[in-house]
């Protein structure tokens, strides 16, 4: 099998993908993007993210999912939200919600509706929740069906509570994971 059968993003994405952002994404609600990144995202959108993409509103998505990585919420919004597909909307959900606008974050996720990898995120949920101690504020998130609203809720009170919350870090690795489920998912839509 050719490498690119195996690895569809282009290099300029496979790069964005890789750049050392120690501590990005792991801000609920970041207030700086990562300028490092801003060229290569920029050439990103000119070249494209996976080559050759059979399918381009999930192209865009990864592209989408590469801008929120990097914190640039208003540019990831903008892709997002002119794919008209559950993913272009579960994306700018997503968005919705590290911007700290939580009402409008569920509107999406609600728009979205139940997406095929939720059964993958309510693995990963319970992979992170098991080693955490029992907290009753994450019992929806621990169900074995995918609930985007309860994550909502998780990341509102965390950036309420602050760092110090015993809800900070769970909230965290459940956003990253949530993020590295649908990026992985587009990657692949792109060339189905």
């Amino acid at each position: 099998m050719a490498s690119d059968q195996l690895d569809p993003l282009t290099p300029v994405a496979r790069d964005v993908l890789q750049l050392d952002n120690a501590g990005r994404y792991e801000a609920l609600v970041p207030t700086t993007a990562y300028e490092q990144a801003r060229s290569q995202l920029v050439q990103l959108d000119a070249d494209g993210a996976v080559q050759p993409p059979t399918d381009r509103d999930a192209e865009a998505c990864v592209r989408a999912g590469l801008w929120l990585w990097h914190d640039f919420l208003v540019e990831s919004h903008t892709i997002s939200q002119s794919v008209d597909t559950p993913f272009g909307s579960y994306w700018l959900g997503i968005m919705h919600r590290r911007e700290g606008d939580f009402g409008n974050a569920k509107y999406w996720f609600r728009l979205a509706g139940e997406l095929p990898i939720f059964k993958t995120l309510s693995s990963h949920a319970a992979d992170v929740l098991r080693n955490e101690p029992a907290d009753k504020r994450l019992l929806p998130l621990s169900s074995s069906s995918w609930n985007p609203s309860a994550l909502v809720d998780l990341a509102q009170t965390a950036h309420r509570e602050g760092a110090d919350s015993p809800l900070h870090r769970p909230a965290v690795a459940l956003q990253q994971a949530e993020w590295r489920v649908l990026f992985d998912w587009c990657v692949r839509q792109s060339r189905s």
